[in-house]
């Protein structure tokens, strides 16, 4: 029983990552999970319920798990920078319009460096790749 789960998941990790398109995808399922993970974890804090802490706990797990599957096809540079650059923008939006957290003009323009930052990464990361490419 344990050895056909075990060679399942191993199957089904082969075949969720053969390309990076299909990494792509599980990095913002990943990033998705993350940031309900987060609105979750605030709501239990504000209510004080375990049972939605727990399952907080458990879309961590989820979310942390997909981000290692991502892996397969994405540098961890990269990969980490588009997780939490889009995970703090999209937290801080959640903040803003579900918890009443005040929006200013100096967190917008810090949370557009951060969004530049990635964009920027990313950028000198395919540069470096096409490089290292052009070199082989």
């Amino acid at each position: 029983m344990m050895n056909s789960i075990i060679q399942t998941s191993s199957s089904l990790k082969k075949y969720m990552t053969q390309s990076t398109f299909s990494c792509s995808v599980i990095l913002l399922f990943a990033i998705f999970v993350e940031i309900l993970s987060t609105y979750t974890t605030k709501v239990a804090s504000d209510t004080s319920s375990p049972y939605m802490l727990l399952f907080s706990l458990g879309m961590y797990l989820v979310s942390t798990i997909l981000f290692a599957l991502s892996l397969a096809k994405i540098s961890v540079g990269k990969a980490y920078a588009i997780w939490s650059a889009l995970g703090t923008a999209a937290v801080s939006a959640l903040g803003i319009v579900f918890f009443g957290e005040e929006l200013s003009f100096g967190k917008i323009i810090c949370l557009a460096m951060v969004i530049g930052g990635v964009v920027g990464l990313n950028m000198l990361d395919d540069a470096g790749e096409k490089s290292a490419e052009s070199r082989v």
